[in-house]
């Protein structure tokens, strides 16, 4: 998705609530605290080159909305993050970004379904130049009840990220479909598989911390489509990391639990299964358990 389709979207939306009537924009603030652990942080399919971390989260975002019209609603949605990893700091990032969302409903009913459409740009700043992004996404789907405890959503997206290092220029597009389960008022159960096909990035060693090379990579080294040294895992791990960019097809599913304690603030645990079956036989999995807090106010 080009940036001047994304200003031009933004600048739409901005003229339209601006014109909306004033007593239908509000405005709030949402924000994040949670805690990762990565299984597989470097991506990787061998053994030796798997290196597990733990990460913390922390985002706000400021939204201001608006209601056009009786079946229709936009929203704009400024934020902006920071994680820091336990061992890997090297990923340690910061993001800014803006997010418009439009929704419709064409038709009134307990049962008749939302659509929304959701774009996305923001700057990724790593400590590691290398790895430094911009990345655009575009998101359509619908929601609707399927009865009075259950909410499914299904949709599409696609991801297209720009770095300063080659490697990190992917593109990828997913297909997913998840469901909300009210337990009771204030306990919730969900549950989402997401099928993606496109880039993926991995790390690996290209020679062992005794200075051995590494001499059964080369088919992995012939799959890829970009290679580059990894600056970040060579800063903080000894021997010699490169990290290579391949087509892949990915599954990923998550199941999770979430507890309201009011309004405004709710606590949050997951855990997500990642399948990446990659060009060349370089298959890799990943498990990432999260615990969070998420409030807005």
């Amino acid at each position: 998705m080009k940036l001047w389709n994304q200003q031009g979207r933004l600048a739409a939306a901005l003229l339209v609530l601006a014109t909306a009537d004033a007593h239908a924009i509000e405005w709030f603030v949402d924000g994040e605290l949670t805690a990762t652990q990565d299984s597989n942080v470097s991506r990787a399919e061998r053994e030796r080159d798997i290196i597990a971390d733990e990460s913390v989260l922390a985002a706000a975002g400021v939204v201001l909305a608006a209601e056009p019209t009786f079946s229709t609603s936009l929203s704009l949605r400024g934020f902006a993050e920071a994680e820091a990893f336990n061992e890997t700091d090297t990923l340690n990032r910061t993001t800014t970004g803006g997010q418009l969302t439009g929704r419709w409903q064409p038709t009134s009913g307990y049962r008749a379904p939302l659509l929304q459409a959701v774009f996305t740009g923001q700057v990724d700043d790593y400590d590691v130049t290398q790895r430094d992004s911009l990345v655009y996404s575009a998101q359509l789907f619908a929601s609707q009840r399927a009865n009075d405890r259950i909410m499914l959503s299904y949709g599409v997206e696609a991801v297209e990220r720009r770095s300063d290092g080659t490697v990190f220029d992917t593109t990828h597009g997913r297909a997913f479909i998840s469901a909300d389960f009210e337990l009771d008022p204030k306990w919730n159960a969900y549950s989402s598989f997401s099928h993606l096909r496109g880039d993926t990035f991995s790390s690996a060693q290209f020679s062992f911390c005794n200075g051995a090379v590494a001499n059964d990579i080369f088919g992995l080294i012939n799959a890829s489509e970009a290679l580059e040294s990894d600056v970040a895992f060579n800063e903080v791990y000894c021997g010699s990391w490169i990290t290579y960019r391949i087509k892949a097809v990915t599954n990923a599913l998550t199941v999770g639990l979430n507890h309201g304690f009011n309004h405004s603030l709710s606590a949050d645990i997951s855990v997500q299964g990642v399948q990446v079956m990659g060009k060349g036989d370089n298959d890799y999995d990943r498990v990432l358990v999260r615990a969070g807090l998420l409030a807005r106010f």
